[in-house]
């Protein structure tokens, strides 16, 4: 007989991400990857998380980031945006106006909302 797993109430696997933290830094530091660290908590049977939860509780709460295309259906948090400083923007070259428009006959010229000319209205 196989042991099914159960899933976790909404917040279990930060509380069993978060109770480990410590645990989880200090095994990056000695440079586990994720996998190996993640391996090593399920094999005994600290954290019963998914993969994808324990990556997400990574980036969120180790790395301070968000991933708003997870798979696991978490919202990104919307982050201040700071304004950028004028040396790390580009300048543009000033283009001068003219006037260049080709003449048009004052018939012609009619603006949004006159009435439309008397070959038209024959029409309606």
């Amino acid at each position: 007989m196989t042991a099914t797993r159960k899933k976790l109430n909404p917040g279990q696997a930060v509380v069993q991400f978060l109770a480990l933290k410590s645990v989880i830094v200090e095994m990056r530091m000695q440079g586990h990857s994720h996998s190996a660290i993640y391996r090593t908590l399920r094999e005994s049977e600290k954290i019963t998380m998914s993969y994808e939860a324990f990556i997400y509780n990574v980036k969120r709460h180790v790395y301070q980031q968000t991933d708003s295309g997870s798979a696991t259906g978490h919202k990104a948090k919307e982050r201040k945006k700071h304004p950028a400083s004028p040396a790390g923007q580009a300048t543009l070259p000033v283009v001068a106006e003219h006037n260049n428009a080709p003449a048009v006959a004052a018939e012609e010229k009619k603006s949004f909302g006159q009435d439309p000319p008397k070959e038209y209205t024959d029409i309606i």
